[in-house]
Protein backbone atom coordinates (compact mmCIF):
# COMPACT_ATOMS: atom_id res chain seq x y z
CA UNK A 1 0.00 0.00 0.00
CA UNK A 2 1.57 3.15 -1.04
CA UNK A 3 1.58 6.06 1.48
CA UNK A 4 0.04 8.77 1.08
CA UNK A 5 1.89 11.65 -0.33
CA UNK A 6 3.39 14.52 2.52
CA UNK A 7 1.47 17.58 2.44
CA UNK A 8 2.43 20.18 0.28
CA UNK A 9 3.67 23.41 2.74
CA UNK A 10 3.35 25.71 -0.69
CA UNK A 11 0.13 27.71 -0.57
CA UNK A 12 -2.31 26.34 -2.84
CA UNK A 13 -4.12 28.98 -5.45
CA UNK A 14 -7.13 30.53 -3.52
CA UNK A 15 -5.76 28.85 -0.58
CA UNK A 16 -5.44 31.27 2.75
CA UNK A 17 -2.79 31.73 4.87
CA UNK A 18 -2.49 32.10 8.48
CA UNK A 19 -2.75 36.05 8.55
CA UNK A 20 -5.89 35.09 6.50
CA UNK A 21 -4.04 36.97 3.40
CA UNK A 22 -4.73 35.22 -0.05
CA UNK A 23 -1.71 34.31 -1.78
CA UNK A 24 -1.66 33.54 -5.26
CA UNK A 25 1.39 31.84 -7.07
CA UNK A 26 1.72 32.89 -11.05
CA UNK A 27 4.50 30.66 -13.08
CA UNK A 28 6.46 28.61 -10.93
CA UNK A 29 9.28 29.35 -13.05
CA UNK A 30 9.23 32.55 -12.78
CA UNK A 31 12.41 33.92 -11.29
CA UNK A 32 12.10 37.68 -10.51
CA UNK A 33 11.09 38.36 -6.67
CA UNK A 34 8.68 41.55 -7.62
CA UNK A 35 5.91 42.01 -5.25
CA UNK A 36 2.59 43.55 -5.82
CA UNK A 37 0.76 44.44 -2.83
CA UNK A 38 -3.11 45.19 -2.49
CA UNK A 39 -4.99 45.73 0.55
CA UNK A 40 -5.22 42.35 1.94
CA UNK A 41 -3.95 40.38 -0.79
CA UNK A 42 -0.28 39.54 -2.01
CA UNK A 43 0.76 38.11 -5.24
CA UNK A 44 4.41 36.95 -5.56
CA UNK A 45 6.11 36.63 -9.36
CA UNK A 46 9.12 33.08 -8.29
CA UNK A 47 10.30 32.63 -4.93
CA UNK A 48 9.22 34.55 -1.68
CA UNK A 49 12.14 37.43 -1.54
CA UNK A 50 14.34 36.58 1.38
CA UNK A 51 14.95 40.15 3.89
CA UNK A 52 18.42 42.03 3.50
CA UNK A 53 20.08 41.77 6.20
CA UNK A 54 22.36 45.05 7.48
CA UNK A 55 26.12 44.68 7.80
CA UNK A 56 26.31 46.95 10.80
CA UNK A 57 29.93 45.46 11.17
CA UNK A 58 30.71 47.72 8.49
CA UNK A 59 28.23 49.97 8.38
CA UNK A 60 28.85 51.19 11.63
CA UNK A 61 32.78 51.84 11.81
CA UNK A 62 31.87 53.91 8.50
CA UNK A 63 29.63 56.17 9.97
CA UNK A 64 31.55 57.09 13.11
CA UNK A 65 34.67 57.70 10.65
CA UNK A 66 32.30 60.06 8.94
CA UNK A 67 31.07 61.72 11.73
CA UNK A 68 34.59 62.14 13.03
CA UNK A 69 35.38 63.47 9.36
CA UNK A 70 33.02 65.98 9.52
CA UNK A 71 33.92 67.14 13.26
CA UNK A 72 37.30 67.52 12.31
CA UNK A 73 36.41 69.34 9.52
CA UNK A 74 34.26 71.64 11.50
CA UNK A 75 36.81 72.45 14.31
CA UNK A 76 39.62 72.60 11.40
CA UNK A 77 37.82 74.76 8.81
CA UNK A 78 39.29 78.44 8.94
CA UNK A 79 36.57 80.75 10.85
CA UNK A 80 36.89 85.16 9.94
CA UNK A 81 38.54 86.13 12.27
CA UNK A 82 36.53 88.73 15.01
CA UNK A 83 36.77 91.97 14.00
CA UNK A 84 36.26 95.13 15.84
CA UNK A 85 33.68 97.43 13.72
CA UNK A 86 33.51 100.69 16.27
CA UNK A 87 34.82 103.78 15.42
CA UNK A 88 37.51 103.66 18.21
CA UNK A 89 38.21 100.27 18.53
CA UNK A 90 39.87 99.06 22.61
CA UNK A 91 40.32 96.31 23.71
CA UNK A 92 42.13 95.17 27.23
CA UNK A 93 44.43 92.29 26.73
CA UNK A 94 44.44 89.68 29.71
CA UNK A 95 46.96 90.69 31.66
CA UNK A 96 49.87 88.45 32.72
CA UNK A 97 53.41 87.57 34.78
CA UNK A 98 57.06 87.20 32.95
CA UNK A 99 58.71 84.09 35.05
CA UNK A 100 62.12 84.17 35.05
CA UNK A 101 63.06 83.59 31.64
CA UNK A 102 61.09 87.02 30.82
CA UNK A 103 58.32 85.13 29.01
CA UNK A 104 54.61 85.90 29.62
CA UNK A 105 52.41 82.92 31.67
CA UNK A 106 49.29 83.15 33.20
CA UNK A 107 48.72 84.78 36.30
CA UNK A 108 44.76 84.94 38.79
CA UNK A 109 46.29 88.45 40.22
CA UNK A 110 47.34 89.95 37.11
CA UNK A 111 43.65 88.95 35.28
CA UNK A 112 42.31 90.11 38.14
CA UNK A 113 43.79 93.93 37.48
CA UNK A 114 43.07 93.67 33.68
CA UNK A 115 39.13 92.80 34.61
CA UNK A 116 39.10 95.79 36.82
CA UNK A 117 40.91 98.08 34.52
CA UNK A 118 38.34 96.92 31.42
CA UNK A 119 35.07 97.89 33.51
CA UNK A 120 36.54 101.07 34.62
CA UNK A 121 37.76 102.44 31.11
CA UNK A 122 34.88 101.37 29.48
CA UNK A 123 32.77 103.39 31.49
CA UNK A 124 34.93 106.38 31.57
CA UNK A 125 34.70 106.65 27.16
CA UNK A 126 31.36 106.05 27.24
CA UNK A 127 30.64 108.83 29.72
CA UNK A 128 33.22 111.13 28.13
CA UNK A 129 31.82 110.42 24.21
CA UNK A 130 28.02 110.74 25.59
CA UNK A 131 27.63 114.11 26.74
CA UNK A 132 29.59 115.28 22.94
CA UNK A 133 28.08 118.76 22.10
CA UNK A 134 26.50 117.48 19.17
CA UNK A 135 26.38 113.92 16.73
CA UNK A 136 29.21 114.78 14.66
CA UNK A 137 31.59 115.11 17.74
CA UNK A 138 29.86 111.87 19.10
CA UNK A 139 30.92 108.31 17.84
CA UNK A 140 30.53 104.78 18.48
CA UNK A 141 33.36 103.65 21.01
CA UNK A 142 33.74 99.52 21.33
CA UNK A 143 35.34 97.66 24.28
CA UNK A 144 36.77 94.47 24.38
CA UNK A 145 37.29 93.11 27.56
CA UNK A 146 40.03 90.21 29.07
CA UNK A 147 37.75 87.01 28.35
CA UNK A 148 37.39 88.40 24.55
CA UNK A 149 41.03 89.17 23.66
CA UNK A 150 42.74 86.80 25.72
CA UNK A 151 46.70 87.26 26.98
CA UNK A 152 49.43 88.47 24.82
CA UNK A 153 52.31 86.13 24.67
CA UNK A 154 56.01 85.99 23.85
CA UNK A 155 58.77 84.72 25.34
CA UNK A 156 60.64 88.44 24.83
CA UNK A 157 59.72 91.70 25.25
CA UNK A 158 59.82 91.78 20.93
CA UNK A 159 57.65 88.38 20.75
CA UNK A 160 55.24 90.18 22.43
CA UNK A 161 55.37 93.62 20.79
CA UNK A 162 55.15 91.73 17.69
CA UNK A 163 52.34 89.39 18.82
CA UNK A 164 50.36 93.24 19.62
CA UNK A 165 50.68 94.33 16.18
CA UNK A 166 49.59 91.05 14.88
CA UNK A 167 46.39 91.25 16.96
CA UNK A 168 45.90 94.58 16.80
CA UNK A 169 46.06 94.41 12.95
CA UNK A 170 44.11 90.96 12.56
CA UNK A 171 41.10 92.69 14.73
CA UNK A 172 41.07 95.96 13.41
CA UNK A 173 42.07 97.73 17.20
CA UNK A 174 43.14 101.35 17.33
CA UNK A 175 44.32 100.89 21.31
CA UNK A 176 45.20 97.47 22.47
CA UNK A 177 46.18 97.88 26.43
CA UNK A 178 48.61 94.97 28.21
CA UNK A 179 50.38 94.67 30.86
CA UNK A 180 52.54 91.95 33.07
CA UNK A 181 53.52 91.46 36.76
CA UNK A 182 57.66 90.63 37.14
CA UNK A 183 59.12 89.26 39.61
CA UNK A 184 62.87 91.25 40.25
CA UNK A 185 65.56 90.60 43.06
CA UNK A 186 62.56 89.73 45.10
CA UNK A 187 60.94 92.84 44.40
CA UNK A 188 57.32 92.63 42.24
CA UNK A 189 56.32 95.56 39.92
CA UNK A 190 53.54 95.43 37.52
CA UNK A 191 54.50 97.18 34.11
CA UNK A 192 51.36 99.09 31.84
CA UNK A 193 51.36 99.15 28.01
CA UNK A 194 49.51 100.02 25.41
CA UNK A 195 49.97 99.46 21.51
CA UNK A 196 48.75 101.66 18.76
CA UNK A 197 47.47 100.18 15.52
CA UNK A 198 45.48 101.28 12.00
CA UNK A 199 45.97 104.73 12.19
CA UNK A 200 45.11 106.11 9.23
CA UNK A 201 47.27 108.72 7.59
CA UNK A 202 49.48 108.75 11.35
CA UNK A 203 51.41 105.83 11.07
CA UNK A 204 54.87 107.68 12.45
CA UNK A 205 52.33 107.20 16.06
CA UNK A 206 51.96 103.36 15.56
CA UNK A 207 53.33 101.05 18.03
CA UNK A 208 54.09 100.35 21.23
CA UNK A 209 53.94 102.60 24.18
CA UNK A 210 55.12 102.67 27.63
CA UNK A 211 52.13 103.84 30.25
CA UNK A 212 54.65 105.22 32.56
CA UNK A 213 57.18 103.72 34.93
CA UNK A 214 56.86 99.74 36.66
CA UNK A 215 54.27 99.95 39.96
CA UNK A 216 56.05 98.67 42.83
CA UNK A 217 53.73 96.34 44.67
CA UNK A 218 54.69 95.49 48.39
CA UNK A 219 53.37 91.96 48.56
CA UNK A 220 50.97 90.14 46.14
CA UNK A 221 49.81 87.84 49.00
CA UNK A 222 48.74 91.04 51.22
CA UNK A 223 45.05 92.47 50.18
CA UNK A 224 45.76 96.15 50.94
CA UNK A 225 49.10 95.86 48.50
CA UNK A 226 46.68 94.26 45.91
CA UNK A 227 44.13 96.88 46.49
CA UNK A 228 46.46 99.70 46.36
CA UNK A 229 48.19 98.91 42.82
CA UNK A 230 44.24 98.45 41.39
CA UNK A 231 43.59 102.09 42.62
CA UNK A 232 46.72 102.99 41.36
CA UNK A 233 45.48 101.77 37.76
CA UNK A 234 42.61 102.96 37.73
CA UNK A 235 42.51 106.24 39.66
CA UNK A 236 44.18 107.20 36.28
CA UNK A 237 42.08 105.77 34.00
CA UNK A 238 39.87 108.98 33.62
CA UNK A 239 42.88 110.74 32.27
CA UNK A 240 43.52 107.70 29.85
CA UNK A 241 40.13 107.73 28.48
CA UNK A 242 39.88 111.34 27.42
CA UNK A 243 43.76 110.63 25.95
CA UNK A 244 42.19 107.97 23.75
CA UNK A 245 39.17 109.86 22.70
CA UNK A 246 41.87 112.54 21.95
CA UNK A 247 44.35 109.75 19.75
CA UNK A 248 40.75 109.13 17.95
CA UNK A 249 40.17 112.51 17.12
CA UNK A 250 43.45 113.01 16.31
CA UNK A 251 43.40 110.37 13.61
CA UNK A 252 40.40 111.52 11.94
CA UNK A 253 41.57 115.10 11.77
CA UNK A 254 40.06 116.39 14.09
CA UNK A 255 42.84 117.84 15.76
CA UNK A 256 41.05 120.83 17.70
CA UNK A 257 38.59 118.33 19.42
CA UNK A 258 41.57 116.24 19.65
CA UNK A 259 43.79 119.24 21.70
CA UNK A 260 40.43 119.47 24.43
CA UNK A 261 40.67 116.24 25.27
CA UNK A 262 44.21 116.00 25.40
CA UNK A 263 44.20 119.24 27.58
CA UNK A 264 41.39 117.20 29.58
CA UNK A 265 44.38 114.25 30.28
CA UNK A 266 47.17 116.76 31.06
CA UNK A 267 45.02 118.60 33.63
CA UNK A 268 43.89 115.44 35.58
CA UNK A 269 45.85 115.05 38.97
CA UNK A 270 45.99 111.70 38.45
CA UNK A 271 47.76 111.56 35.75
CA UNK A 272 51.60 112.91 36.85
CA UNK A 273 54.47 113.02 35.18
CA UNK A 274 55.99 109.67 36.23
CA UNK A 275 53.26 107.77 35.06
CA UNK A 276 53.80 107.44 31.33
CA UNK A 277 52.90 111.53 30.67
CA UNK A 278 55.47 111.21 28.15
CA UNK A 279 53.30 109.88 25.78
CA UNK A 280 50.92 112.59 26.96
CA UNK A 281 52.98 115.28 25.91
CA UNK A 282 54.12 113.40 22.53
CA UNK A 283 50.30 113.85 21.01
CA UNK A 284 49.96 117.14 22.30
CA UNK A 285 52.79 118.52 20.74
CA UNK A 286 51.92 116.44 16.83
CA UNK A 287 48.68 118.33 17.45
CA UNK A 288 50.05 121.18 18.12
CA UNK A 289 52.19 121.21 15.26
CA UNK A 290 49.09 120.16 13.13
CA UNK A 291 47.25 123.04 14.28
CA UNK A 292 49.98 125.64 13.20
CA UNK A 293 51.25 126.75 16.72
CA UNK A 294 54.85 125.25 16.24
CA UNK A 295 56.17 126.95 19.51
CA UNK A 296 53.46 124.94 21.45
CA UNK A 297 54.34 121.81 19.83
CA UNK A 298 58.51 122.34 20.53
CA UNK A 299 57.24 122.86 24.33
CA UNK A 300 55.07 119.99 24.27
CA UNK A 301 58.11 117.62 22.84
CA UNK A 302 60.44 119.51 24.87
CA UNK A 303 58.15 118.25 28.16
CA UNK A 304 58.58 114.79 26.79
CA UNK A 305 62.28 114.74 26.92
CA UNK A 306 61.68 116.41 30.63
CA UNK A 307 60.57 113.19 31.62
CA UNK A 308 62.67 110.67 29.41
CA UNK A 309 65.79 112.29 27.91
CA UNK A 310 66.60 109.65 25.80
CA UNK A 311 63.13 109.21 24.39
CA UNK A 312 63.44 108.93 20.74
CA UNK A 313 59.93 109.32 19.43
CA UNK A 314 60.17 112.93 21.22
CA UNK A 315 63.47 113.94 19.54
CA UNK A 316 61.42 113.14 15.92
CA UNK A 317 58.99 115.01 16.47
CA UNK A 318 61.12 118.11 17.61
CA UNK A 319 62.62 117.81 14.68
CA UNK A 320 60.10 117.69 12.60
CA UNK A 321 58.66 120.50 13.94
CA UNK A 322 62.53 122.58 13.83
CA UNK A 323 62.09 121.46 9.68
CA UNK A 324 58.65 122.43 9.43
CA UNK A 325 59.88 125.66 10.65
CA UNK A 326 62.67 125.99 8.07
CA UNK A 327 61.57 125.03 4.54
CA UNK A 328 60.60 128.80 4.22
CA UNK A 329 57.47 130.45 2.88
CA UNK A 330 56.27 130.62 0.89
CA UNK A 331 58.12 128.30 -1.43
CA UNK A 332 60.10 126.19 0.38
CA UNK A 333 63.68 124.88 0.34
CA UNK A 334 64.55 128.05 -1.99
CA UNK A 335 67.92 129.83 -1.90
CA UNK A 336 66.08 132.79 -1.08
CA UNK A 337 63.52 131.37 1.53
CA UNK A 338 65.14 128.10 3.29
CA UNK A 339 66.84 128.53 6.67
CA UNK A 340 69.64 126.45 6.28
CA UNK A 341 70.63 126.50 10.03
CA UNK A 342 67.56 125.43 10.95
CA UNK A 343 67.47 122.56 8.75
CA UNK A 344 70.83 121.54 10.39
CA UNK A 345 69.72 121.64 13.42
CA UNK A 346 66.56 119.35 12.21
CA UNK A 347 69.20 116.75 11.03
CA UNK A 348 70.97 116.69 14.05
CA UNK A 349 67.50 116.35 15.85
CA UNK A 350 66.82 112.99 13.84
CA UNK A 351 70.20 111.59 14.29
CA UNK A 352 69.53 112.02 17.85
CA UNK A 353 66.15 110.07 17.83
CA UNK A 354 68.65 107.39 16.10
CA UNK A 355 70.29 106.88 18.87
CA UNK A 356 68.15 107.87 21.73
CA UNK A 357 67.91 104.27 23.75
CA UNK A 358 64.30 104.61 24.71
CA UNK A 359 63.30 103.31 21.59
CA UNK A 360 59.78 101.62 21.10
CA UNK A 361 59.14 98.80 20.00
CA UNK A 362 57.21 98.37 16.64
CA UNK A 363 57.67 101.99 16.34
CA UNK A 364 59.87 102.27 13.18
CA UNK A 365 61.69 105.06 14.73
CA UNK A 366 64.43 104.44 12.92
CA UNK A 367 63.29 104.24 9.51
CA UNK A 368 61.13 107.49 10.10
CA UNK A 369 64.42 109.47 11.19
CA UNK A 370 66.07 108.23 7.98
CA UNK A 371 62.99 109.33 6.19
CA UNK A 372 62.93 112.69 7.61
CA UNK A 373 67.15 112.99 7.36
CA UNK A 374 66.85 112.40 3.64
CA UNK A 375 63.83 114.87 3.40
CA UNK A 376 65.97 117.80 4.86
CA UNK A 377 69.05 116.82 2.49
CA UNK A 378 67.08 117.01 -0.66
CA UNK A 379 66.30 120.32 0.87
CA UNK A 380 69.37 121.39 1.47
CA UNK A 381 70.34 120.55 -2.39
CA UNK A 382 67.48 122.17 -3.57
CA UNK A 383 67.93 125.63 -1.69
CA UNK A 384 71.78 125.31 -3.16
CA UNK A 385 73.33 124.94 0.18
CA UNK A 386 75.18 122.26 -0.78
CA UNK A 387 75.54 118.78 -2.50
CA UNK A 388 73.46 116.45 -0.35
CA UNK A 389 72.19 114.40 -3.33
CA UNK A 390 73.89 111.43 -2.16
CA UNK A 391 73.20 111.90 1.13
CA UNK A 392 69.31 111.53 0.42
CA UNK A 393 69.79 109.32 -1.79
CA UNK A 394 71.20 107.04 0.63
CA UNK A 395 68.08 107.66 3.46
CA UNK A 396 65.65 106.50 1.32
CA UNK A 397 67.27 103.42 -0.15
CA UNK A 398 68.36 101.95 3.45
CA UNK A 399 64.15 102.81 4.33
CA UNK A 400 63.53 100.75 1.56
CA UNK A 401 65.95 98.38 1.94
CA UNK A 402 64.00 97.72 5.30
CA UNK A 403 60.80 97.09 3.93
CA UNK A 404 62.04 95.06 1.28
CA UNK A 405 63.31 92.47 4.16
CA UNK A 406 60.27 91.68 5.17
CA UNK A 407 59.41 94.67 7.40
CA UNK A 408 55.79 94.47 6.41
CA UNK A 409 55.21 97.53 9.02
CA UNK A 410 57.30 100.35 7.27
CA UNK A 411 54.88 99.82 4.25
CA UNK A 412 54.13 103.36 4.46
CA UNK A 413 56.91 104.85 5.11
CA UNK A 414 58.99 102.76 2.21
CA UNK A 415 56.47 104.44 -0.16
CA UNK A 416 56.79 107.85 0.88
CA UNK A 417 60.76 106.65 0.41
CA UNK A 418 60.21 105.51 -3.00
CA UNK A 419 58.25 108.93 -4.13
CA UNK A 420 60.95 111.01 -2.92
CA UNK A 421 64.09 108.66 -4.28
CA UNK A 422 61.59 109.36 -7.95
CA UNK A 423 62.69 113.09 -7.35
CA UNK A 424 65.94 112.64 -6.27
CA UNK A 425 66.78 110.73 -9.42
CA UNK A 426 65.34 113.10 -12.05
CA UNK A 427 67.76 114.12 -14.66
CA UNK A 428 69.43 117.68 -14.60
CA UNK A 429 68.81 119.67 -18.09
CA UNK A 430 71.72 119.03 -19.66
CA UNK A 431 72.15 115.14 -18.08
CA UNK A 432 73.64 112.66 -21.11
CA UNK A 433 71.86 110.33 -19.23
CA UNK A 434 68.43 111.80 -18.75
CA UNK A 435 66.36 109.20 -20.92
CA UNK A 436 67.74 106.35 -18.50
CA UNK A 437 67.31 108.37 -15.36
CA UNK A 438 63.49 109.49 -16.61
CA UNK A 439 62.77 105.60 -16.92
CA UNK A 440 64.65 105.09 -13.04
CA UNK A 441 62.35 108.17 -11.47
CA UNK A 442 59.43 106.73 -13.04
CA UNK A 443 60.39 103.10 -11.97
CA UNK A 444 60.36 104.88 -8.36
CA UNK A 445 57.10 106.34 -8.73
CA UNK A 446 55.26 103.75 -9.42
CA UNK A 447 56.32 101.54 -6.50
CA UNK A 448 55.44 104.23 -4.79
CA UNK A 449 51.97 103.83 -5.36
Amino acid sequence: MTAPDPPDDRSQPGATSARGERNVAVGGEVRDSTIITGDSNTIIFGSRPTPARVPWRIIGPLVLLLIAAAVGGYLLYPRPTPTMTGDLNVAVAEFGSLDAQGAAVESADARLLSESLYTTLNEQLQAINQPAASPQQRFEVQVWGPSRVGRIGGASAEARATAAEQLATRSKIHVLVYGYLQLQSGAVSFTQQFFLRNLPDNPELEGQHELGRSVPVRSLDDPSSRQQLRDSLTGRTHAFAEFVIGVSQYTNDKFADADVHFKAANADPQWDDASGKEVLYLFMGYTAGKLGNLEAARAAFGRALAIDAEFARAYLGLGETQLQASLGQPEACTRATANVTGITDAIKLFQRAQTAATQPLRSNVTDWSKLSLGRAYLCLSQADAGDYWGQAESQFRSVIADYDSGNESARDIAADAHSNLGFVLLPGRCDPARDAKYRAAAQEYQRAV
